[in-house]
């Protein structure tokens, strides 16, 4: 093959890139969502996240008091771990249109020794990886409920893991599909949490963000999955 043969095949090669760039570009990347749950769930989208206080909106939803680092105790809260040398600790808030309050707090990469203080219960007495997870526990302001969400990394570099209390359990696995693409995300394109085997809320979170509920939610569960996704959507992977 000739010098000039080459250069043409290197040509053809760029411009081809350049055109499949191109049609990318003109379409944001989407969560892959199954299709039962994309059929018949009602979709919430993100507004104003990634804004300088990380205020946003989810549909009905007001996310705000959004703090990385701890600033309260609480009740429901981690009790045990504010001299944690955890690698990251955010906090929120969530209000729903019923001005029913939910507050989250975060934890990553923590040790198994950090956990012995916290009462866990059933399932979520799982182990826990040294290195590469992320606990939020989540609670109504009121104190009248409590709920763990406890995720590790797996072998796809992808958080999956349990959100539970005690009794009822949703289990949580990421994912890297995108819509209508073969290729997958180099990253975690969102999140698809499940019950009893059933697709109940998906969250994507990747560009603004969005969110998916099963129509079979009732208010309560919906608020509470609502209150796990903005956990999911505030995280950052550090390691990235």
């Amino acid at each position: 093959m000739t010098r000039k043969q080459l250069s043409l095949i290197f040509v053809m090669a760029m411009t081809g890139g350049l055109v499949l760039s191109g049609s990318w570009g003109c379409h944001s990347a989407r969560m892959a969502v199954p299709g039962d749950l994309k059929d018949s769930a009602q979709v919430m989208t993100c507004q104003g996240r990634g804004g300088f206080d990380e205020t946003f909106t989810m549909g009905t939803y007001r996310i705000h008091e959004v703090k990385r680092g701890w600033t309260k105790r609480t009740s429901w809260g981690f009790l045990f771990w504010e001299k944690s040398t955890a690698s990251q600790k955010f906090e929120y808030a969530l209000t729903g249109s019923d001005d029913v309050v939910w507050n989250g707090q975060a934890v990553t990469n923590l040790n198994q020794k950090d956990l012995k203080s916290e009462t866990w219960g059933g399932e979520l007495q799982i182990g826990l990886s040294a290195e590469q997870n992320l606990v939020v526990r989540l609670g109504k302001k009121d104190g009248s409920t409590g709920w763990t969400m406890l995720l590790m990394k797996n072998r796809a570099n992808v958080l999956e893991g349990l959100l539970g209390n005690g009794s009822i359990v949703y289990e949580i696995k990421g994912t890297k599909k995108l819509d209508g693409s073969p290729m997958p995300l180099g990253d975690a394109s969102g999140y698809l949490l499940t019950r009893t085997g059933q697709n109940v809320c998906a969250v994507e979170v990747i560009n603004e963000g969005a969110v998916w509920f099963a129509g079979s939610l009732t208010s309560d569960e919906r608020d509470l999955l609502a209150a796990a996704a903005v956990g999911l959507l505030l995280y950052k992977d550090l390691e990235e």
